[in-house]
């Protein structure tokens, strides 16, 4: 820029000496000059001035982003898991009860003696997934959705949803790793948790679920709970999903302090689960679940896995129907006799699906859900795929699934072979 001031001096002083001027065109011709250099000066200023940026930082897996103003300001950053979601708000408030709008995502995986960077190769043929990089505890790659994270019907939206997909391929190139200890779970934390854990209680004599909301919340936090479950339709053959308080965890709004209560059948009750933690000022969540058993016991959950049939996938609310079955094999004589099978008559293959009742269940499919067919050219490692060929091959060839299930949605599905 003052280069383009010394030329635009130049010229003007060439003009001015070009011919006699009388004093008053002299005058003119300098009071020119000043307003042109000072009007070259102040556009000088905004050149170069951009988006102020956001240092967005990930203690609990060690890295960090630069994100710019306005792209925070749009999304909500969802930790869920090993994946660090970067979701549309505006999109996401149109559809609370998933992870919808998802505009980019961080997955990380531990280094473990099974799994390597070599392990992270199928996803990026599978999916997309891009390698970021690696410290001394993580492998980390990132990726957009795979299906449509955006009203179809909304063409504004579509596009605002595209732009920040372009935003977003920018900023992952900030990507760096940074030193951590972990999430900044305090002892103020822990005490709280462990306060809340022994505040849930469910009497199934009453048929009542009853827990109190901490009385604070350390300054640069928020409280966060959801509180769900399945329950049986009638003669129990069929199980469907419940949510209580979804204005509350939506808007953040519970009272500290107060003792809430839901009521809960316990003869059609299958199982609650209060998803419970809290979200820093980066947005960041630390997610804990209890689960809440019929006889009213209660557990902190971890990833579930169970055997199915899939009867139903539907595809616009992402719900899955299964009848939960159980595979016997020839060698187990125990659990032979407990049911009273004939171990030479009734496993030709070596095998007994046995279904204690063909009960139906639904639950949520997680947006980036795992989806594992068998290859018939290599049984010992299963092909990766999405919900799209999972339909295609349920169509193809009826066989179990394995599910494993995490905060009450299906996180991978897993086609068993079947001889």
């Amino acid at each position: 820029m003052s280069e383009e001031k010394e030329i635009l001096k130049e010229r003007l002083v060439a003009i001015m000496k070009y011919s006699k001027k009388s004093k008053v065109t002299v005058l003119m011709s300098m009071a020119l000059l000043v307003a042109v250099i000072s009007g070259a000066v102040m556009l000088g200023g905004c050149i170069g001035k951009t988006n102020q940026d956001v240092l967005y930082e990930n203690d609990k897996f060690g890295f960090a982003l630069l994100i710019p103003k306005d792209f925070m300001d749009t999304v909500e950053i969802k930790e869920m898991g090993d994946r660090v979601f970067f979701v549309n708000k505006e999109i996401q408030a149109m559809h609370p009860e998933h992870n919808f709008g998802v505009v980019g995502r961080i997955e990380v995986y531990a280094k473990k003696a099974e799994f390597t960077r070599e392990n992270m190769k199928p996803y990026e043929d599978a999916y997309g997934l891009r390698y970021l990089g690696e410290n001394e505890k993580y492998y980390f790659g990132w990726a957009h959705s795979t299906d449509v994270q955006y009203p179809p019907e909304s063409l504004q939206l579509k596009e605002q949803f595209r732009t920040m997909e372009g935003k977003f391929n920018e900023i992952i190139k900030s990507f760096k790793i940074i030193n951590t200890s972990g999430f900044n779970l305090t002892n103020e934390l822990e005490e709280i948790k462990d306060n809340f854990y022994e505040s849930v209680n469910y009497d199934p004599g009453q048929g009542l679920l009853k827990f109190t909301i901490p009385k604070t919340i350390p300054e640069g936090y928020r409280f966060y709970l959801h509180v769900g479950g399945c329950m049986y339709m009638g003669d129990k053959s069929n199980g469907m999903s419940f949510h209580a308080f979804d204005e509350e965890s939506q808007n953040y709004s519970w009272e500290n302090g107060k003792t809430y209560t839901y009521p809960l059948k316990s003869d059609s009750l299958d199982e609650c689960l209060l998803v419970f933690g809290w979200t820093d000022k980066n947005n960041r969540e630390l997610l804990y679940t209890i689960h809440i058993y019929p006889n009213g016991t209660k557990s902190y959950g971890d990833p579930k896995k169970i055997l199915v049939f899939i009867k139903d996938y539907d595809e616009k609310a992402r719900m899955l129907t299964f009848d939960e079955i159980e595979w016997i094999l020839q060698s187990d004589t125990k659990r032979i006799n407990e049911l009273g099978l004939d171990a030479n008559l009734d496993f030709p293959n070596g095998y007994y699906i046995y279904n204690e009742s063909e009960r139906e269940k639904s639950l949520k499919v997680t947006d980036d859900v795992k989806v594992y067919i068998v290859n018939w050219s290599d049984l010992a490692n299963p092909l990766l795929t999405d919900v799209s060929g999972l339909t295609k091959r349920m169509a193809e060839h009826g066989a179990p699934y394995h599910l494993t299930i995490k905060d009450g949605v299906i996180i991978e599905i897993l086609e068993q072979y079947r001889p």
